[in-house]
């Protein structure tokens, strides 16, 4: 059977996750285990490895906490699930869409969104990304320093 850090040394030696802190303690803390695994970043470029008490992205881990508040200010008649992001989150409702890069001008293709995406946060269908997941966002990030 394999250990528990080897599972978590295999996931992040393989890219299935990017890095990960395992702690473990006894009831009464006469035995502790704290190891970190995996990379810094998800770059390509940069294999620093992760400590302890670096600070990582938490990417989902608030998804099912926000969406219960949503729900609740749904329930209490404070927003419904088609409003406008805009109203409640306006940097975010500004926030242009990466469509793509023209090698002949050298230009960035960006356009403004056109629809409502509150619900779309929720079901996790809005068009928003995890920084370094994309190729195209990886160039575009690298270009704008």
């Amino acid at each position: 059977m394999v250990s528990l850090e080897q599972a978590f040394e295999e996931a992040c030696n393989t890219g299935k996750i990017p890095h990960a802190v395992l702690a473990s303690s006894n009831k009464d803390e006469s035995f502790t285990n704290l190891r970190a695994f995996g990379f810094k970043t998800l770059s390509e470029e940069s294999k620093q490895a992760i400590k302890n008490d670096d600070i990582m992205m938490i990417f989902s881990l608030t998804k099912l906490m926000t969406s219960i508040a949503v729900l609740q200010c749904v329930e209490r008649g404070l927003i419904q699930l088609d409003d406008d992001v805009a109203q409640i989150l306006p940097d975010l409702a500004a926030l242009e869409i990466l469509e793509g890069h023209n090698s002949d001008t050298r230009e960035w293709i960006l356009r403004k969104r056109k629809n409502a995406i509150n619900l779309h946060l929720l079901t996790h269908s809005s068009g928003l990304i995890y920084e370094g997941m994309s190729p195209l966002h990886r160039q575009y990030n690298k270009a704008m320093g």
